[in-house]
This record gives C-alpha cells, sequence and structure tokens, in this order.
C-alpha cells in the first residue's frame, strides 16, 4: 500500500471543535496531529465531570466563572483493521484564563487577595483584577469506524474516545498583585481535582478527505 495523507474536519462530542492531519504510512499503521478548540457549546463540560465526581461546590464557582475557552493540540496513533481502527492519544488541553470574581477566589481558597504584595509603581488603592488559566496533560484510546463513498476520496470517520488527565498546571495573574503565592495554593488544589477527576470521554464525527498518496 502507498503511504496516504488526509485532513479530518469535524467535533468531538461534547469536548471540542477540531482539524486533523492523518498520515497512514501503510495498511495498518497511521499517525495524526490534531488541533481544536473548547469554546460553546462544550466550555462547561469539563467542569460539569469534575462537580459531578463532587469537586468542591465552591472550587467549581472558580472554574465556571474563569474559563469561556480553550485550545486542544492532540497526536495519536491508529492500528487499523478492515473499516475499523483502534488508537492511543496524548493531548495537550489549555483552559483560556477570563476576569475572575476575586470573592469566589477568597471563598474557595480561603484568602484575601489584597493581603498579596502591590506590584512596583502600581498604586495599593486600585481594584485588583485577576486571571486564572489551567494547562491539561492527557493520555486516551479510541476506537473508529470508516464510512465509504463512491468518491474514493471521501469517508466518513466515527469515533468513541476516553481520555484521562494526567497532569496539570494551574496559575492566576494580576497586573496590581504579585500572587505566586496565591498560584502555588491554587495549583496544589486543581491538581489533585484534575488528576482525580479529569475523564473526557466523547462521541467523535469526522469528514474525511484523502489529499494524495505518495511512495514508501
Amino acid at each position: 500500500m502507498q503511504a496516504q495523507h488526509s485532513i479530518k474536519v469535524g467535533t468531538q462530542i461534547p469536548l471540542q471543535y477540531a482539524v486533523q492531519y492523518d498520515y497512514q504510512w501503510n495498511k495498518h499503521w497511521s499517525t495524526n496531529a490534531q488541533v481544536g478548540v473548547l469554546t460553546k457549546p462544550y466550555d462547561q463540560v469539563i467542569l460539569d465531570v469534575l462537580k459531578a465526581f463532587g469537586v468542591d461546590q465552591s472550587i467549581v464557582n472558580v472554574l465556571t466563572n474563569a474559563f469561556n475557552f480553550g485550545v486542544i493540540s492532540q497526536v495519536g496513533t491508529n492500528y487499523h483493521f478492515g473499516k475499523n481502527y483502534v488508537g492511543v492519544t496524548g493531548s495537550w488541553i489549555h483552559l483560556q484564563a477570563a476576569d475572575t470574581p476575586i470573592s469566589a477566589i477568597q471563598t474557595a481558597f480561603n484568602v484575601n487577595v489584597s493581603s498579596y504584595p502591590v506590584r512596583p509603581r502600581q498604586n495599593a488603592q486600585t481594584p485588583i483584577a485577576m486571571t486564572l488559566s489551567s494547562d491539561l496533560y492527557n493520555a486516551g484510546i479510541l476506537y473508529g469506524r470508516r464510512f465509504t463513498f463512491k468518491n474514493p476520496k471521501i469517508e466518513i470517520h466515527t469515533e468513541f474516545s476516553f481520555a484521562k488527565t494526567l497532569a496539570s498546571s494551574s496559575y492566576v495573574e494580576s497586573p496590581q498583585r504579585s500572587l505566586e503565592k496565591l498560584s502555588e495554593l491554587i495549583d496544589t488544589e486543581l491538581k489533585s481535582d484534575y488528576s482525580s477527576y479529569g475523564y473526557l470521554p466523547s462521541i467523535n464525527v469526522f469528514f474525511v478527505y484523502k489529499l494524495g498518496m505518495s511512495k514508501n
């Protein structure tokens, strides 16, 4: 078999909208790289999973107010048999920060944000603005099925996938205050919650366009 190059465009419900490049170098094996965005209506799914597993409501409140957008990058390897395939994946999810309510932070982590050092050339009376971001590192497995058409360049792929958060890093930033110590506290708490309860199942649907073949 000649090597096959493909572009896949679709969605992983309920996680992201994604574009993937797939390179199948022989009958059974392929590799892929994927980028996607996590936005409405999928932007609260990770938080809903954490809440369902019993993460403290005050922590969920912080994350609900902080995150409204994310980006996801993923790489994977698939083994093909007939019109089926199974695969393993590794992914990075960046949950993009938005304005984070100080009251939610203070309640969840039992801190007084005003007690943290004022940055140089900042006025202690200036209202404090904060943002919170998280990076999640995940590993997963999937099963897929190819549906072919008369046009050999076009296929539809459906997949069932499951990923687990293995590690994470979180941090808060403010132009008015030095929050390194608070970042450490928040990272420690969220690292435990993400690694314990970060389960990411999805149903994936991709439109596939085969670009062409090349010699091995």
